[in-house]
């Protein structure tokens, strides 16, 4: 599964997750609060194909599809960061790191 590597928390309450997957790729998912509601933004892929001018991610070439096990893994790992400050996640997207349709069959 993925190792939790760094938590970043900025000055709103996001917390930026960084995760090294077992082939060495480093990914990230981000808790997002908002009033009531934490989001998660979640990662597809190991970089992206897209080429949007304005994500970061589009610099880096694509590497890989991410797994199943890694999608979810990024979930539990929230979950556990959450529960210690007594939250919990109520939203996800998959506005991470990747094009969740170009890696469909495992995002589903």
């Amino acid at each position: 599964g993925l190792s939790l590597e760094q938590v970043l928390v900025s000055r709103d309450g996001t917390r930026k997750l960084l995760f090294l997957t077992t082939d060495g790729h480093a990914i990230e998912s981000v808790l997002i609060p908002a009033g009531d509601r934490m989001t998660q933004c979640v990662s597809s892929q190991v970089g992206c194909r897209i080429g949007c001018t304005f994500c970061l991610t589009a610099t880096m070439p694509i590497r890989r599809d991410l797994r199943v096990s890694e999608i979810l893994d990024q979930i539990y790992h929230a979950q556990r960061e959450l529960a210690g400050d007594g939250q919990r996640l109520t939203n996800l997207v998959y506005m991470g790191m990747g094009e969740p349709f170009y890696n469909y069959k495992n995002v589903m």
